[in-house]
């Protein structure tokens, strides 16, 4: 049995002067702020580890609690499906405050790959060694992700961080941080097909900045939609030079272009619609390129400085729509010392057309990304893989255990209809953290949280969330020196509370094959099967007579 929620009361201390109260947390600096949250560097009151906690408060607009849902339901899915990886920014644990929403990640010691090429011995690009070994890190992080069928959609520099702690500043380790514009997609479906203008301008994919613009023949009457919903990224996009302060895009993007322009170099996109993956694989050779030679393609962090946002658009879709990344480089960029293999590899990723990019498969296979480098460099590489091993072994222990569950929700909620049902079974950690969300918007469970000056949280810790189908997640003790994030652990003598527990089912309808990812990176849909308010007083501790809640049925 184990219950979807532990609490912990927060210290008495308040907070330091200027910085949010993120108890059981102490914020010590602001480190990141973008369109969606801050970002905090915070040391836990019980192990005394530093950790970055990325905040968003509950009143703040809709779209920025769903973008950060969205990144917190696809680290739980990787998580429980496709476990860790040594490229990917560990979660910890997703906590609910009375005021706000905070994910809590490990701490990166480098900051982002933006401020470690600002540093002036990069002013002209790294050494090709140094790059590749990056691009190695990176590309295996995004292979992860689309094995198990989810594009990333905004890689950019800002949003890979280095940890210099573990090689040293001179080998830094690349991990791929912030998922809240993932999308995922079935598994038989042809691809991650995508029409939503998501991304960041001058490392996105032609086809990406073009549906904005092909989108305007089909709605002349209004400015394309760049400002609607969630799936709009333009409040994420920011066109300043790498490492600056984002910004949100306006409303009318493609104001100055003509309808009906056609696609860069002959590419044929009338519907609107591109590939997520290969439009990857065209950011991560926007990478490449400004490694090799502290530039985008097409120029764009150096031109859109000078206009405003809508027009720097138009002039870069013009430019992909005439050039190559070549043509558009100049032979005085590419004069500059460079493996030639290196200028191939940016021609394969960096190809217009996307039915002719290169995939992960041939980027690994291209002679210059798999030639041998440095002995540093190489051994470093070989600890990673040996630490994937590992991982990779206790994720095949996961999906092996008869124990493992899968629940669906109920057919109602104790206050209204179900939604409908996520495109395949939740697992543990997932259905724990819709049911968070659920008490994230009850008025009633935040008065409780209030007044008893706790928290409630879920834990993502890859490892916690494997040992939470032997052990579960149990209620938490209130003393300081309670177990800190991520701990396998987590509960106090007295065992779990059963506030939406799965059934014990016979080990032959218990296993359950990895499944699809889809359906929950895009998905806002509520899942709990029992009121907020009352799981917040199971969590707390509230009086046995209260009563149960519906119980979650497990998924053969």
């Amino acid at each position: 049995m184990w219950s979807c929620f532990t609490a912990r009361a927060l210290p008495s201390d308040g907070p330091s002067a200027g910085l949010p109260d993120l108890a059981p947390f102490k914020a010590i600096r602001q480190i990141g702020r973008g369109a969606v949250g801050e970002v905090f560097l915070a040391r836990h009151a019980g192990d005394g580890q530093l950790y970055a906690v990325k905040t968003v408060p509950l009143d703040a607009p809709s779209w920025r609690l769903e973008l950060l849902k969205r990144e917190e339901r696809t680290y739980a899915a990787l998580a429980s499906d496709a476990g860790g990886h040594v490229g990917l920014l560990r979660p910890c644990r997703m906590q609910l405050l009375h005021d706000r929403l905070c994910l809590v990640t490990e701490w990166a010691s480098g900051g982002t790959l933006a401020s470690f090429l600002a540093a002036p011995r990069y002013s002209r690009g790294v050494a090709e060694d140094l790059a590749l070994f990056i691009m190695r890190q990176l590309v295996a992080a995004v292979e992860r992700l689309h094995e198990n069928r989810v594009a990333y959609r905004d890689i950019k520099l800002d949003n890979i961080l280095l940890d210099t702690t573990t090689f040293g500043a001179k080998a830094p380790r690349v991990l791929l941080a912030d998922f809240g514009t993932c999308k995922a997609w079935e598994e038989g479906e042809a691809g991650c097909l995508a029409s939503t203008f998501m991304g960041t301008p001058g490392f996105m994919a032609p086809q990406v900045l073009g549906s904005i613009f092909l989108h305007r023949e089909s709605s002349a009457s209004a400015a394309p939609s760049v400002t609607s919903a969630l799936d709009d990224s333009a409040r994420e996009s920011s066109f300043p030079t790498p490492g600056s302060s984002a910004h949100s895009a306006p409303a009318a993007v493609g104001a100055g272009l003509a309808s009906g322009s056609a696609g860069p170099m002959g590419v044929s996109s009338s519907n609107g619609m591109y590939d997520a993956v290969k439009a990857d694989i065209y950011s991560l050779g926007a990478i490449l390129m400004f490694l090799l030679f502290k530039e985008l393609p097409f120029g764009f962090d150096k031109f859109s400085r000078l206009l405003p946002p809508g027009e720097a658009l138009s002039v870069l879709w013009q430019l992909e729509s005439e050039k190559s990344w070549r043509e558009a480089a100049g032979a005085g960029l590419l004069r500059r010392s460079c493996d030639p293999g290196a200028i191939d590899l940016l021609d394969r990723m960096l190809q217009a057309d996307e039915s002719r990019r290169v995939d992960v498969a041939g980027i690994k296979a291209h002679p210059w990304f798999s030639r041998r480098l440095p002995r540093r460099y190489e051994a470093a590489l070989a600890r990673l893989a040996r630490d994937q091993a590992g991982l990779d072994a206790a994720r095949s222990e996961l999906h092996g255990r008869a124990s493992r569950r899968r629940i669906v929700a109920p057919a109602a909620h104790a206050h209204g209809p179900a939604a409908p049902p996520p495109a395949r079974p939740l697992s543990g950690a997932e259905a724990a953290l819709e049911q968070l969300f659920e008490a994230a918007g009850s008025q009633a469970a935040l008065r409780r949280l209030r007044e008893a000056r706790a928290s409630l949280y879920v834990d993502l810790e890859p490892a916690a969330v494997a040992a939470a189908w032997e052990l579960g997640m149990q209620t938490e003790g209130t003393r300081p020196g309670a177990p800190p994030p991520g701990s396998a652990s987590c509960g106090c003598a007295g065992g779990g509370v059963a506030a939406g527990v799965a059934e014990d089912t016979p080990e032959s309808a218990a296993v359950v094959a990895p499944p699809s990812l889809a359906g929950r990176s895009d998905s806002a849909t509520t899942t709990a099967g029992a009121e907020p308010a009352f799981l917040c007083d199971v969590a707390l501790g509230a009086p046995k007579s209260a009563p149960r809640p519906s119980r979650l049925r497990p998924q053969a």
